[in-house]
């Protein structure tokens, strides 16, 4: 069953995409929390469901639902595997760069 999008995202989306100061400022904050947060609300916002990506992890939906609310530690692998998923990477950003979201690609 596909996700039923929210009005607070669709809000979200349509401000990520119209306005590009605002999804800089909103990817330098969501840099700063952790990183099962950062791909729960990746996954949420691109509407794929937690059974879909766990079934392309080999977990457990259970499983993938506590890692997105606790992390995992020592499990970059499976984070990189779910970025990759989600269309997005992981990396390293030096806090003094700017993010700068040239082309947004999240579902309407």
């Amino acid at each position: 069953m596909p996700l039923k999008r929210i009005p607070l995202e669709r809000d979200l989306v349509r401000r990520l995409k119209d306005d590009p100061e605002f999804a800089g400022e909103f990817l330098d904050a969501l840099s700063e929390v952790s990183l099962p947060v950062q791909l729960s609300l990746w996954r949420t916002l691109k509407k794929i469901p937690q059974k879909k990506i766990s079934k392309e992890l080999g977990i457990q939906q259970a499983h993938l639902s506590r890692i997105e609310r606790e992390g995992l530690k020592g499990r970059v692998g499976l984070y990189q595997k779910m970025a990759k998923l989600l269309g997005a990477r992981i990396g390293i950003i030096p806090r003094e760069a700017k993010i700068v979201w040239k082309n947004p690609r999240i579902p309407a």
